[in-house]
This record gives structure tokens, C-alpha cells and sequence, in this order.
């Protein structure tokens, strides 16, 4: 998320694909999303806790675009492939979002990496 907004002020950016595991950063979030921008939330795998957010205000005023996905079936995959085809040539790093590598004779390595919450995309690479 720093790469697309690099400082910590109120930019307004039209994607922000999020990290976080907190409810109070979603609610922050929306601040950051200029008009007419999008808000990927993936991979809320446990619940958190809630959040607030004026709706009108954060979400329809600014005709903010907000996705959510809880898992990915076999049918998700060729949309992400594409989406990253078309993200790479707009200036979206999108190789950013792998921040560790990990062969497969690592791959336990790369779970308890994944537990311990480190890196945004943890990716299995071949031995």
C-alpha cells in the first residue's frame, strides 16, 4: 500500500487492495479511496470484530467501488490473472504484493510464516 500511496497523508488512491487485520484500518481506509476508486477486502479468513462508517458519506457520496472475498474457488483465478494483466501496465506494483518466496520443501516454514501474520502474500515457489 505505501508504494501506491507512498506518504502517510490523506492522498486520495484509486485502489487500495489492504493488509490489515484490524477493523478500525477498514474503517480508515475508506478515507484514503479517492472518488470513484475501489477497495479490494480479501482475506478476512477470521472475524476480527466490526466496524463503522457512515455510509452515505464514505461509500455512495464518493461512489466508492468496495469488493469483498472470504476464498477463492477454481472459478476466481482467470479474473485475478487478468486483473493483474491490466493492473501492471496503469502502475500498479503489483509485484509488490509478494513480499516472501518459499520453496515447497519450505512450505511449513511458510505456514508459520503465515500464522505469525509476516508479509502480505506469502507466495510457494518449485524446490
Amino acid at each position: 500500500m505505501d508504494t501506491l500511496c507512498p506518504t502517510r497523508q490523506r492522498l486520495r488512491c484509486p485502489l487500495w487492495i489492504p493488509s490489515h487485520r484490524s477493523p478500525q484500518a477498514a474503517s480508515n481506509l475508506i478515507g484514503y479511496v479517492r472518488r470513484g476508486g475501489a477497495i479490494c477486502e480479501v482475506g478476512h479468513f477470521v472475524d476480527a470484530g466490526t466496524t463503522t462508517y457512515n455510509p452515505h458519506e464514505d461509500i455512495c457520496k464518493k461512489e466508492i467501488t468496495y469488493l469483498g472475498s472470504w476464498a477463492y474457488g477454481s472459478l476466481e483465478y482467470p479474473n485475478a490473472y487478468h486483473f493483474l494483466q491490466r493492473a501492471a501496465p496503469i502502475g500498479l506494483p503489483v509485484e509488490e504484493l509478494v513480499t516472501h518466496q518459499y520453496p515447497l520443501s519450505r512450505l511449513g516454514e511458510a505456514f508459520q510464516a503465515n500464522i505469525r501474520q509476516e508479509g502480505i502474500k506469502l507466495m510457494d515457489t518449485p524446490d
